[in-house]
């Protein structure tokens, strides 16, 4: 019994020997990271405007948002194969790097 390899154009099909199966669950993974995230701001934004300022509600909301979005995109990039240390590390500066720039600003609030 032979074996027969298809060959295909599509650039997709060939990236990284991923299959559509692959791609697929990525996206779904980040279509339900997009969801959650839109829910945990809304969540939020309704347990806290009672308690707190409606600016300092939208900053806390928001962060907690993009924290769960940024979550699941790292997980989704996880499944299709990309190195996960490089942007972890990157992000790390970055975070150093903002929290050096607005201490002042933050400190205001405080």
């Amino acid at each position: 019994m032979q074996m027969f390899q298809t060959q295909t154009d599509d650039p997709l099909a060939q990236l990284g020997g991923l299959t559509a199966a692959d791609w697929i669950v990525a996206g779904s993974l980040l279509v339900g990271a997009g969801v959650l995230a839109m829910l945990v701001r809304r969540l939020l934004s309704r347990l806290m405007s009672a308690q707190l300022p409606p600016f300092l509600v939208r900053l806390l909301s928001r962060v907690a948002a993009g924290l769960v979005f940024g979550f699941g995109l790292i997980y989704a990039l996880g499944q299709v194969g990309v190195s996960l240390a490089p942007l972890l590390g990157i992000a790390g500066l970055f975070g150093l790097a903002f929290a050096l720039a607005f201490q002042d600003v933050l400190a205001n609030f405080v």
